[in-house]
């Protein structure tokens, strides 16, 4: 039921909670006055609450949203596949945190971030009581945007607690998104307001006509300010997401590749990549020629964050577990 409903664009799921006219106050005013801001994950949640009352809709038609359901569902096969080869590949993982981290591990679990938001009181339930106190002391992640897909928490053998956290990419000749946010929201809070004007000219379109290109009367304004922009989203956008939950951070970009190798990219590297000027290749900015920038689309006016496959062929960024 919550892949149909996620299909919907916002305004058809309050069209039809309002539609229902659910006994009591009105659910959409309710929240609203108690400051909660109402997003498509919230309607979501209130609607499955509710879901006798939504066992009518169907399965969105439109092409966008079908496309991001698959994706989403891909990824979601894609987070699976790599934690149990994490469970399953112990003497790699047990090597891995010595190497990398200097952990003497005694025994470690695995958890799909995902898994933790929809089922948090139960998947907590069944754990041992060391790594669900681990657990409780971060709490359930607040949404399904977390940078993290999935938590590795160790134990030490001399009874240490630490967690490893990594978002998993599956195989792919293109680049990968590592984020994408709205021009609103998250970058206003971090950047210095007058370099948005640069940002903003970067990722315009006219019509379906991207406005940017290397004869950009501002291209070396733009160029300058991009860089500086990034300097002060980096931490957050890609390795906190917006969220003070460290639990839920990410720590390494991982992908199993077609010869069953995982193969690593310390996220800490990749906001290193950032110290370099950007260059201008093709149509957007790239940083080290695996971070670019660019507009989500024409439609979909924000900044995204992606990152070249390529990187994982990269012997100096990258390693096999």
């Amino acid at each position: 039921m919550e892949a149909i409903l996620r299909s919907h664009t916002v305004k058809f799921l309050r069209g039809e909670i309002i539609n229902a006219n659910i006994k009591g106050a009105n659910i959409i005013n309710y929240y609203r006055n108690k400051g909660v801001q109402i997003n498509k994950d919230k309607l979501i949640e209130l609607m499955l609450e509710k879901e006798p009352h939504f066992k009518h809709i169907k399965m969105s038609e439109n092409k966008r949203s079908i496309g991001g359901m698959k994706g989403q569902k891909d990824g979601l096969s894609t987070e699976l596949v790599v934690k149990n080869y994490l469970e399953k590949n112990k003497t790699n993982v047990l090597k891995f945190l010595k190497k990398k981290h200097n952990i003497n591990c005694k025994d470690y679990i695995c958890l799909l971030v995902d898994e933790l938001r929809k089922n948090y009181q139960y998947t907590n339930s069944n754990l041992p009581e060391n790594f669900k106190n681990r657990i409780e002391k971060y709490g359930k992640p607040k949404d399904n945007k977390r940078a993290a897909d999935i938590v590795l928490i160790a134990q030490s053998k001399e009874g240490n607690m630490y967690q490893i956290k990594f978002d998993s990419k599956k195989i792919s000749t293109s680049d990968s998104q590592l984020c994408c946010k709205s021009m609103n929201t998250f970058w206003n809070k971090y950047v210095d307001k007058s370099l948005l004007p640069s940002l903003q000219k970067y990722i315009d379109y006219n019509g379906k006509i991207r406005k940017f290109d290397k004869n950009h009367k501002d291209f070396e304004i733009i160029k300058n300010d991009l860089w500086k922009i990034m300097q002060n989203v980096k931490l957050n956008l890609i390795k906190k997401r917006d969220d003070n939950n460290e639990l839920y951070f990410v720590d390494y970009i991982i992908q199993l590749n077609n010869n069953n190798e995982l193969k690593m990219v310390k996220v800490d590297s990749i906001l290193s990549l950032f110290n370099y000027e950007p260059e201008f290749k093709n149509t957007n900015f790239c940083f080290q020629k695996y971070i670019t920038i660019k507009p989500h689309g024409s439609s979909r006016r924000n900044p995204q964050i992606s990152l070249s496959c390529k990187i994982f062929n990269d012997n100096e960024l990258s390693f096999c577990l």
